[in-house]
């Protein structure tokens, strides 16, 4: 089973592997980065730090600040971004000058993101061009570039920074839209987000051609009302089953999917459906569509997007948000739900009787939406 541990420890304290990053959230909280997170980049001698965050998010939560958020000497940059959505991907990006980190999940930077929800996350390191792990690198800094130049001023300087004292940087591979092998995972991987005219589902739809599904297991916290993203993958890949993760505490469910037309389709419980904290049910924020084909072929796609067609597109509609994830792929007698710890329960849940916790009447409740 794959261990739990806190992202952040990946980072380590080594004063000599990075001294640049560029950090991308939805939601973002500043007592937890100035007094939890700044202080572990401070401890790896990482000065040049760059947070980019959804804009339209910054305006809300910036009307329930106390002031004593900024007390601190934070000496790094925000950036907010607009978009036409909700820019929503988590990608942690570090850079030193031999070396490179980077982590793709679906954590924010807020204290529930990265210390108590149930959170998944991707990590590659990189020291040499030739590292498999190069090609990654590359699609990921092309995907950054188009926030990083709507930034203008010191912004652009420190962007600089990077490509000056990271020169490896400059010299990464060019890129490619194909599978990456990664023979040290067994496995192959590609980066994937939203873009004009090409959703995350059609790239998925695009690269994952296989006529015969066993089994389609979805974990996210927040569904369509109609389960619109669940229906399509139903209907592009006919799978014997579709089992669908909620968070019955805290999610968005989709109470009005018609299951009488999909009798396939299952939603479990998530507190039934995993190892969790001992003490108390932990809150479900990761988000995972897992593909089981014959003869232990398996693909999961990780990453930002909820199960919506906002985050992940469907066949006839682009994604308005901005996401980023990973396809991985393999043929193994593991199974990475297993590996995550996940089991589905024998108990089904009727989510058309299942009442939501959210309420959205206010900005307040509308924040912690995504946090």
């Amino acid at each position: 089973m794959l261990s739990r541990r806190n992202v952040l420890d990946l980072i380590g304290k080594s004063r000599n592997k990075y001294h640049s990053c560029i950090l991308t959230c939805y939601s973002f909280d500043f007592s937890y980065f100035e007094e939890r997170v700044l202080p572990i980049l401070r401890t790896a001698n990482i000065k040049n730090v760059n947070v980019l965050a959804d804009g339209k998010f910054l305006e809300k939560a910036q009307a329930f600040t106390t002031g004593k958020e900024f007390r601190y000497n934070k000496n790094y940059s925000f950036l907010p971004i607009y978009t036409k959505g909700v820019f929503h991907p988590k990608i942690m990006l570090l850079t030193g000058s031999k070396q490179g980190l980077l982590i793709i999940g679906s954590g924010n930077l807020t204290s529930s993101g990265i210390s108590t929800n149930d959170e998944i996350w991707g990590a590659f390191q990189i020291s040499e061009l030739d590292n498999e792990n190069a090609q990654l690198f590359a699609q990921v800094w092309h995907y950054l570039q188009q926030f990083i130049t709507q930034n203008l001023g010191f912004s652009q300087q420190k962007f600089e920074w990077i490509r000056k004292y990271s020169p490896w940087i400059n010299d990464l591979p060019v890129l490619s839209t194909e599978f990456i092998k990664l023979t040290s995972l067994k496995s192959e991987l590609l980066f994937v987000h939203n873009e004009k005219n090409s959703s995350i589902f059609n790239k998925l739809s695009e690269n994952i051609n296989e006529k015969v599904c066993e089994a389609i297991t979805i974990v996210s916290p927040y569904y369509d009302k109609k389960g619109a993203f669940i229906k399509e993958l139903n209907v592009r890949y006919s799978p014997k089953k579709i089992s669908c993760i909620i968070d019955e505490a805290h999610g968005l469910l989709p109470h009005d999917i018609e299951l009488s037309v999909d009798e396939n389709i299952n939603f479990y419980k998530w507190s039934k459906s995993h190892k969790g904290k001992e003490s108390e049910a932990s809150r479900l924020h990761a988000k995972f569509v897992h593909f089981q084909f014959k003869n232990n072929y398996e693909v999961i796609l990780l990453g930002s997007a909820n199960a919506t067609k906002a985050g992940m597109g469907t066949s006839s509609l682009d994604a308005i948000n901005h996401e980023a994830g990973l396809i991985l792929k393999r043929t193994s007698k593991k199974s990475w739900l297993k590996e995550l710890g996940i089991n589905i329960p024998k108990t089904t849940v009727d989510v058309s009787k299942e009442e939501s916790n959210h309420s959205t009447n206010s900005n307040q409740d509308k924040l912690k939406l995504n946090s």
